[in-house]
Order: C-alpha cells, then structure tokens, then sequence
C-alpha cells in the first residue's frame, strides 16, 4: 500500500521492476579458502575449489563447495563474474574456463561454451589470471559453478578464485 510498482519489458516479453524500493536486489559471492590441483582433460570439469560463501548474500547460498545457487522463489535475470588466478604444471598448455549451471527443474548440468575464456600457460607455475562473465535466467535451487578443460599431461591449480552474482527479478504475466 502507498507505493507504486514500475514494469518495464525487454524484447523477450520478460517483465522486470524498475525502481522499487522496497524491492530487494538478489547478490551473492563466494571465494576460495583452498584448492587442489585438477588433472585436466579433454572434457570440462569441475574447477578444484573449497570455497566459503561471503557475507551479505540476498536469495544466494552454497549449498555445496564452489556452487553458487538461486534460493529466491521469482526467477531472475542473473550476472555472474569470476576472477581466478591459476597455475599450470605444464609448459606450452592450453586451458579453457567456463561456466557451467545446473537446471534444478530439468535435473541436469551443462557447460556454458558461451563464457569461455582460453589461457596459454608458456611456463609451468607462471601465475596467470582469467576473468569469465555470464548472463542467465535462474530459476529456485539453479546453480552455477565454474568448469575446466585442456591439453592433458597437464595440472592446474587455482591460486585465487572469486564468483559473485547479482539479478533482477522477472516478473512473468
């Protein structure tokens, strides 16, 4: 009562808030507290991250290490980055990072090729930085974490690892 509710739509007919102040604005991070080397392989896979959920999270959890899911019960219109910092055991290896987000409505998982970002290591244990950014429609209980993939022979093992994601929320009609 007393306030007033402003729509606006994309060109997908997705309806969002505009300037609602008792609207809050779903965020959520997590960062690394440890890793482990991954053995890299031709497939993605999960980056070797423990992490910890940073403080002030609104419809964000980690209900499991390096996942950052969707608590809220409106869909959103999400932004992810990550920053990591990594090292490869092997000299002259190639290594691709991307997102990956798990459909809780469909039960499956799958790698977002979309927010790859490639990385040449010319020198083993050179420190070497990667920044990934996503925007993706979540649902309650959808997740996203990061994944890796590569030339074998080859071990990678992230120094630093930071995701943080912020939304709007969808109104649907």
């Amino acid at each position: 009562p007393g306030e007033t509710l402003t729509v606006i739509s994309n060109v997908a007919q997705k309806w969002y808030p505009q300037n609602v102040l008792s609207e809050t604005t779903p965020v959520g991070a997590i960062y690394a507290s440890s890793a482990s080397a991954l053995a890299v392989s031709a497939s993605f896979q999960d980056l070797p991250v423990t992490t910890a959920l940073h403080g002030n999270s609104v419809d964000f959890d980690m209900p499991a290490s390096k996942r950052l899911r969707y608590t809220g019960v409106s869909p959103i219109n999400a932004q992810f980055h990550a920053s990591i910092t990594c090292q490869s055991s092997g000299t002259g290896k190639d290594v691709a990072f991307c997102f990956s987000k798990y459909d809780a409505s469909a039960a499956s998982d799958s790698d977002i090729v979309q927010s790859q970002q490639e990385v040449h290591f010319s020198t083993s244990g050179k420190l070497v930085s990667v920044s990934l950014a996503l925007n993706v429609e979540m649902h309650q209980n959808d997740y996203v974490y990061i994944s890796a993939k590569g030339d074998t022979s080859n071990n990678l093992t992230p120094d630093d690892f930071y995701m943080a994601a912020s939304g709007h929320k969808i109104i649907t009609a």
